[in-house]
């Protein structure tokens, strides 16, 4: 099912879009520090960002889509080493 048929996003669309705008700017902004910072603070940076966009995808495919059993370990683990890689890129 898309999310535009699903009854559980039904009158969710315009904020799952919203927030959904607002992950990928996340992510945009971290791959834009490039030339910005020093080399290891954009990948850690960058990677931190790729799985807190990988995490909130996996809370949006195991609510909205199809269901699975380890949906909270990955989500939580992901969620995680996002969190951590991010502050250390930017303590880098």
């Amino acid at each position: 099912p898309s999310m535009m048929n699903n009854a559980a996003t039904k009158g969710l669309w315009i904020p799952v879009v919203a927030y959904s705008v607002c992950l990928c700017s996340m992510g945009v902004a971290a791959a834009l520090r490039k030339y910005s910072v020093r080399q290891a603070s954009y990948v850690w940076v960058l990677a931190g960002a790729v799985l807190f966009i990988l995490s909130d995808s996996t809370i949006a495919l195991n609510k909205f889509m199809q269901p699975f059993d380890a949906s909270s370990l990955l989500v939580m683990t992901t969620y995680a080493a996002a969190q951590w890689l991010i502050i250390w890129g930017v303590k880098k």
